[in-house]
C-alpha cells in the first residue's frame, strides 16, 4: 500500500505529536510491513529540519529523499514549440521552470502577448501567484514581499535590502534566511571564498518571482486600469534585455553543468561560480560571469546577451580579468557565450587556439 501525504508540514504544525507518533509506528508496527509512506512538502526548511534533520523523531528512518526542483532551461523550452531560440529564453526568463507556469504559454502568441495574458491582466493566472504563495508560507507576507521586491529591483547586499525595506539589518537577515529555506532566495559569494564571506550577495532563485516582483508588483495600479500595453511598452520591453543578462548567465551555467556531466569540456570541474573583486591597479570593480575549476585548471566564461556579435575586445578583457583571480595557477581556458554570435576575429582566434571556446545560441539550446 502506498500512502502519500502532500504538504505534510501543515499537518505536522497542527498536530505537534505527529512526528513522534510516526516514529513509534515505524519502529514498532510498520518497519516490517508493506506500507510505502511518502511525505511531501513545499516548505523546504521544515522538511529539512523537522523531517530529515538530526533532531527529528524521524531521523534515520527514511529510505530515500528527493528534492523536486524546477525544470532546467533544456526541459523548459520543450513547452515552447513555434518560438525562435531567443524567444524561448525570453519566455524562460519570465515563466521559469515550474511546469504549471510553463503550461500557460501559448504557441500561437508572441512573447509580448504571452506575458500580457499570463502576468499583466488582473484575471491572469500568474497575476497574484507570488502573493498567494507567500501568504501560504509565512506569517508576515508584507515584510517578505518587500524584501523580495527589493532584491528583484537590484538590491543584492544585506545592508542595501535592509535600507530599501526599512528593516533592521539583523532582522532583515532573519527574513532572508527563511526565504532561502523556502527556496525563493539564494546566497552567492565570490568563487573561491568561504560561505561566511562579507561579500555575500542575494538573488531570487525562481525566475517567475523575479519577473513578477520586477515588473508586475510595482505596476499593479497601472495594470488594474487596463494599461497592459503601456506597461509592456514603457516598463518591460525597454528593460528586458538588461533583465535577461542575469537569466542568460544562469542558462550558461546550466550548459556548463550539463556538458561537464558528459565529460564534454576541456576540464572536469568540481567547482563553479561567479567571481567579483577589485583591480588593485585601477581600483575598479571587476566581475567574471562564471569560473569553473578542476584542481589547478580553470575555465573562465563571459556571457553576453547583446544584439551585437561578441568581438575580440571581450575575449581580451576576459583574459585580463582572469589574471586578477588569485586562485589561478595552472592551465586556463576561456569560453564566450553569445546571443548574436561572434566576429571573424574571435572565430579565427578560436580556430587557432584550443584554449578559446565559443558557444552560440544554437549550440546552447541543442546541448
Amino acid at each position: 500500500m502506498v500512502l502519500v501525504i502532500d504538504e505534510f508540514p501543515y499537518l505536522a504544525m497542527i498536530n505537534s505529536s505527529l512526528l513522534s507518533t510516526l516514529q513509534h509506528l515505524i519502529d514498532h508496527r510498520l518497519r516490517k510491513g508493506k506500507l510505502f509512506l511518502i511525505l511531501c512538502g513545499s516548505y523546504m526548511g521544515f522538511m529539512e529540519k523537522e523531517v530529515l534533520g538530526a533532531k527529528s523523531p524521524l531521523f534515520g528512518r527514511r529510505t530515500a529523499q528527493l528534492h523536486m526542483k524546477p525544470f532546467d532551461y533544456l526541459d523548459s523550452i520543450k513547452f515552447m514549440d513555434g518560438f525562435s531560440q531567443e524567444e524561448k529564453l525570453m519566455l524562460y526568463g519570465a515563466f521559469g521552470g515550474t511546469p504549471l507556469y510553463l503550461q500557460q504559454i501559448r504557441s500561437g502568441k508572441n512573447v509580448k502577448e504571452n506575458i500580457i495574458d499570463a502576468f499583466l491582466r488582473p484575471t491572469s493566472y500568474l497575476y497574484e501567484e507570488p502573493l498567494l504563495l507567500m501568504r501560504q508560507e509565512v506569517q508576515e507576507p508584507g515584510v517578505y514581499c518587500a524584501i523580495i521586491e527589493a532584491i528583484a529591483g537590484g538590491a543584492s547586499r544585506a545592508n542595501e535590502i535592509a535600507v530599501k525595506t526599512g528593516e533592521e539589518s539583523a532582522k532583515c537577515l532573519k527574513y532572508i534566511r527563511t526565504l532561502r529555506e523556502l527556496g525563493i532566495v539564494y546566497k552567492e559569494v565570490p568563487f573561491g571564498e568561504k560561505e561566511t564571506s562579507r561579500k555575500a550577495l542575494y538573488y531570487l532563485s525562481d525566475f517567475m518571482f523575479r519577473f513578477w516582483y520586477r515588473y508586475v508588483s510595482s505596476n499593479r495600479t497601472l495594470l488594474e486600469t487596463d494599461a497592459q500595453e503601456i506597461v509592456w511598452n514603457r516598463r518591460i520591453e525597454p528593460d528586458y534585455s538588461h533583465y535577461m543578462g542575469h537569466i542568460f548567465e544562469k542558462v550558461c551555467r546550466g550548459y556548463l553543468l550539463h556538458q561537464n556531466s558528459k565529460g564534454a569540456l576541456p576540464i572536469l570541474f568540481t567547482e563553479i561560480g561567479r567571481w567579483w573583486g577589485s583591480n588593485p591597479k585601477t581600483r575598479e570593480q571587476v566581475e567574471i560571469d562564471l569560473i569553473a575549476r578542476d584542481m589547478d585548471a580553470f575555465l573562465f566564461c563571459e556571457c553576453k546577451w547583446t544584439n551585437e556579435p561578441v568581438d575580440y575586445q571581450v575575449l581580451k578583457k576576459l583574459q585580463e580579468k582572469s589574471e586578477l583571480f588569485s586562485g589561478q595557477s595552472g592551465k586556463s581556458y576561456f569560453m564566450l557565450f553569445s546571443k548574436r554570435g561572434f566576429t571573424e576575429r574571435v572565430l579565427e582566434e578560436a580556430k587557432e587556439k584550443q584554449e578559446v571556446l565559443l558557444v552560440d545560441l544554437e549550440e546552447l539550446l541543442e546541448s
